[in-house]
């Protein structure tokens, strides 16, 4: 069902520049899992980090996940952006890296997927978007370090949001979230649809 190929996990210094292309001054630190698998979080590390001023975003990302995928599956890393800092965002990248590895259909590009709660307390985004990581520049879609993976832009979305994109695809979601210039990084916000 599933296959662990030792696909090299990327040097976390040649990741941590590409990454400083997109967040100046980022120096990703590993954040603790939240303790789903102590085997798999040992070799599925998530990392944040703030970039400097004026924007100040965080940023999380795996590493190691692509190695860790089943059948079908694309090779992915995930990226997740927050506005401030957020645990929960670790604990949603793990997720979705875990859940990757041990579902038979797990995250793939293009797909809406209930997370089941809010990715953070109080919000109303409990749904997720794999999309597309159009937050980086096209010459660093592929992962660092790694033969063919790919990053993968975690996307917390509601759930008006997530039947819209079910119900008329994800151009149009994405297209609706541009428009109406939804904050990539925010905690919770309006739905768009």
């Amino acid at each position: 069902m599933w296959s662990s190929e030792q696909a090299s996990p990327g040097d976390l210094a040649a990741v941590t520049q590409q990454m400083n292309r997109v967040w100046p001054g980022i120096e990703p630190m590993q954040v603790p899992g939240p303790g789903i698998d102590a085997a798999f979080e040992g070799a599925v590390q998530v990392y944040g980090g703030r970039e400097r001023a004026p924007r100040g975003q965080f940023a999380y990302f795996t590493k190691g996940a692509h190695a860790y995928v089943n059948a079908g599956s694309d090779p992915l890393e995930f990226i997740a952006i927050a506005a401030r800092e957020a645990p929960a965002a670790s604990a949603m990248l793990q997720s979705v890296a875990f859940a990757q590895w041990t579902l038979e259909r797990g995250a793939q590009l293009g797909r809406i997927s209930d997370f089941g709660e809010p990715w953070v307390p109080g919000s109303n985004l409990d749904h997720l978007y794999f999309s597309l990581p159009y937050i980086l520049p096209t010459d660093m879609w592929h992962v660092t370090g790694t033969a063919s993976a790919h990053w993968c832009w975690v996307v917390p979305i509601s759930r008006r949001e997530a039947t819209y994109g079910r119900e008329h695809g994800t151009e149009a979601l994405e297209v609706a979230l541009e428009s109406a210039a939804a904050p990539i990084g925010a905690m919770s916000r309006a739905s768009v649809v």
